[in-house]
């Protein structure tokens, strides 16, 4: 197990109020588990991560395989979730903090051997491989994952229109205007650029239109002519 550089001491306080504390009865450990988990706990007691304890509140432990054979050590803290007075905080939205990035060289992400790593393959080659959607559970898929990035997309309304058709109630046909259709999102989704960040130093300009079936709008900017249509 891996940690990082810090070695110094940092005092954590979850605020309870006037809870009754949650103990959880010990469950019993699977056995493909057991040897492996007195192994784990005597490693992180020996670099000081863990220290015996006689608290009044206890959670049950939860060992999960990943996908390279080892375990991930995980705690049941439902209880004390349950009883833990809430923060009330904002929590940014993605669109705001992407908004920030004018002028920045790098984006970076800070990811620890034991937590998610990202697949760098799904990244490159994912979207464009995505493969022909067979039935409406399939194009559903697709157009979940593609409806989360339409601001990168202009006139993604009027493209995906097609594809919208067939998830109602309309026999799952598919056709050489779906097969267009998704071909072109696809393109529009690994194409770039497709969106500049916005710098609140220059103006912005508002185009929009409207037809039968959609409804768009364009921002542009006098530093780079940067837009989308939703």
């Amino acid at each position: 197990m891996d940690l990082g550089l810090f070695k110094g001491e940092i005092k954590h306080r979850i605020h309870t109020g006037d809870a009754t504390p949650v103990k959880h009865r010990l469950r019993r450990t699977p056995l493909k588990f057991e040897g492996e988990e007195q192994k784990h706990l005597q490693d992180m007691l020996d670099k000081g991560v863990i220290q015996p304890s006689i608290s009044d509140w206890a959670a049950c432990p939860v060992l999960v395989r990943k996908k390279d054979g080892s375990i991930r050590y995980c705690l049941d803290y439902r209880g004390l979730n349950s009883a833990t007075t809430k923060d009330l905080f904002p929590i940014a939205k993605i669109e705001t903090c992407l908004d920030t990035l004018r002028g920045s060289q790098y984006m970076s992400k800070i990811v620890n051997k034991d937590g998610i790593s990202i697949d760098r393959k799904n990244i490159d080659t994912g979207t464009e491989k995505w493969p022909v959607p067979k039935s409406k559970k399939e194009l559903e898929s697709f157009l979940g994952f593609a409806n989360y990035h339409r601001e990168h997309v202009s006139h993604y309304a009027a493209l995906a229109a097609p594809l919208h058709v067939l998830t109602g109630g309309k026999e799952f046909k598919w056709e050489s205007e779906h097969q267009d259709a998704f071909n072109t999102i696809k393109k529009a989704l690994t194409t770039p650029p497709v969106l500049g960040y916005p710098d609140p130093n220059f103006p912005f300009i508002l185009d929009t239109d409207a037809s039968e079936n959609t409804i768009g709008e364009r921002i542009e900017s006098n530093s780079k002519r940067a837009s989308v249509l939703r």
